[in-house]
């Protein structure tokens, strides 16, 4: 079975990877800058003399299996070129708030594979514990994206479009959003000089402490003591919208006070 990606970010990187140390053939590589495919092509290397870089989708062809690891935004504009193409194509995506109603309307071969991880191109996941999430249009796709998520990983949960949608909106609560407070939290240290790896034992913690307690109660902090005078102290330190920001979370955090 031969997989065409069509894609070359974050995503598309590190499943090319797994699919390729799965024992996977690769067909192509497709991307809108044929550089970007090139150059994914060549940092993984080791690919069969057949594999390509490529900025048309068509090269793909004969792939088994089309993966779009795209943007969200991509993903009808390529399923709709994809169904001129080829309507029998077996066409997966990624996304985890993309419904697979936007695929099936398209394809009656399709299906959603989705990581549930945060990739940055310069940094190594282990697939093997990312879970994956999976649907698809009928039993035959399902048992083979099912295949495909189980060679690459050892936790596949098989999910319906509107509960990952949800997940995906947790997933950037606990990640996303919780990565820009790191962002906003780098600034007040270099503000005063000092380095922000002096509050990586205290992230550590405060992560290690959700696998054991729940996350409210995990909570501590100025905002759940009420404690106003300290409270009024960092906003007085902030400008806006940081003020703002600081405001909101505190309120939150009082609203979920157990």
């Amino acid at each position: 079975m031969k997989i065409g990606i069509v894609g070359s970010g974050n995503v598309a990187s590190h499943l090319v990877r797994a699919l390729k140390n799965a024992g996977y053939p690769i067909a192509g590589i497709c991307s809108r800058r044929l550089s970007h495919a090139e150059k994914l092509l060549n940092e993984i290397g080791d690919f069969e003399q057949a594999t390509i870089a490529t900025e048309s989708i068509e090269d793909l062809f004969p792939a088994d299996v089309l993966i779009l690891a795209v943007n969200d935004d991509s993903i009808l504009e390529v399923a709709q070129v994809l169904s001129k193409i080829d309507p029998g194509s077996c066409v997966i995506h990624t996304s985890g708030s993309t419904a697979l109603s936007l695929l099936s309307e398209h394809f009656p071969n399709c299906g959603v594979l989705y990581p549930l991880q945060t990739f940055s191109k310069d940094r190594r996941v282990k697939f093997s514990s990312v879970p994956f999430f999976i649907e698809a249009s009928n039993k035959k796709t399902l048992d083979l994206i099912s295949s495909i998520a189980y060679n690459i990983s050892e936790r596949v949960v098989e999910m319906n479009s509107e509960q990952r949608r949800r997940m995906h909106l947790a997933a950037v609560f606990a990640c996303n959003f919780v990565n820009h407070c790191y962002v906003l939290a780098e600034q007040e240290m270099i503000k005063c000089g000092l380095d922000f790896e002096l509050l990586l034992p205290l992230i550590d913690e405060t992560t290690s402490k959700v696998h054991r307690l729940s996350p409210q109660q995990a909570q501590t902090g100025p905002a759940i003591r009420n404690d106003k005078r300290i409270i009024n102290l960092h906003k007085a330190l902030l400008g806006q919208p940081e003020q703002e920001i600081y405001q909101l979370f505190s309120d939150n955090i009082q609203r979920y006070k157990l």
